[in-house]
């Protein structure tokens, strides 16, 4: 008897395998399971999974357009135009003119929502609210005056002169933020 090598017989149990997958291949779906027929069924399996994706994220995001998280609604109540021009009084009288300009926008945003103007939104940007106040309301004119300086001190980090700060005080007595003559130097 022939002397068969290692390599013989991995031939030999390869053919086997062969055989046995090409058994199998027939009741799986024979010829008719070419590469073409394997190609097109992972195409549409691959759209169908897009699909399915994409369905499902358009079905969470209509469900946050739905229920929108409103963070400032923590149930604390909402500091009131006159807290805020306070603060702005007091930050201006210790020379904090940044502080000062930022508590008088807050003011003057939640005084103009206390009247009804708005719904305050700690994502919209100080033009963005000037742009929600119509040409002939009374209020544009110092809100946007105001938004102005905000934008300056703030943005630009511009400090503010002593004739800021009374413009900045002006603009909250004309919004209602200030009882006339509540100074803050």
């Amino acid at each position: 008897m022939p002397c068969r090598s290692p390599l013989d017989v991995g031939e030999g149990r390869q053919r086997i395998r062969l055989d046995r997958v090409g058994g199998r291949r027939g009741r799986l779906g024979g010829d008719r399971l070419n590469s073409r027929r394997v190609g097109q069924v992972l195409a549409w399996l691959a759209v169908l999974v897009a699909l399915t994706s994409i369905v499902w994220i358009l079905r969470r995001w209509s469900r946050l357009e739905r229920s929108p998280l409103h963070i400032a609604d923590g149930g604390m109540p909402a500091t009131a135009s006159r807290e805020w021009a306070a603060r702005a009084l007091a930050a201006a009288a210790s020379g904090d003119s940044r502080e000062a300009i930022r508590c008088a926008y807050r003011a003057a945003v939640r005084r103009i929502e206390e009247q009804g103007g708005w719904r305050a939104d700690d994502s919209r940007t100080p033009r963005e609210y000037g742009a929600l106040l119509r040409a002939d309301d009374v209020r544009a004119v110092s809100f946007r005056a105001l938004a102005k300086q905000f934008e300056l001190a703030w943005f630009a980090r511009r400090a503010l002169s002593s004739d800021d700060i009374a413009s900045m005080t002006d603009s909250l007595e004309r919004l209602g933020c200030l009882r006339v003559r509540e100074r803050a130097i």
